[in-house]
């Protein structure tokens, strides 16, 4: 049941992509209802997880003449 769902809402979500599109074909292949387009997967770590080192301070880039002289 949940194919056939699934199957229902990509056909209606083309139709309606390319439906209230000027460049109906050009829509329907970059939309997110195409499920031939192949899509970077993104694996997130879980926050505080440690599978990273932290990034260092930046130092700022925007200066001003009082910032001169404190280098």
């Amino acid at each position: 049941m949940s194919g056939f769902l699934a199957t229902l809402v990509a056909f209606v979500g083309l139709y309606l992509v390319s439906l209230l599109s000027f460049d109906a074909r050009k829509s329907a292949e970059s939309s997110r209802f195409n499920v031939h387009q192949k899509r970077p997967s993104e694996k997130r770590a879980a926050p505080g997880s440690g599978n990273g080192a932290a990034r260092p301070a930046q130092r700022p880039t925007f200066r001003t003449l009082a910032d001169l002289g404190s280098d």
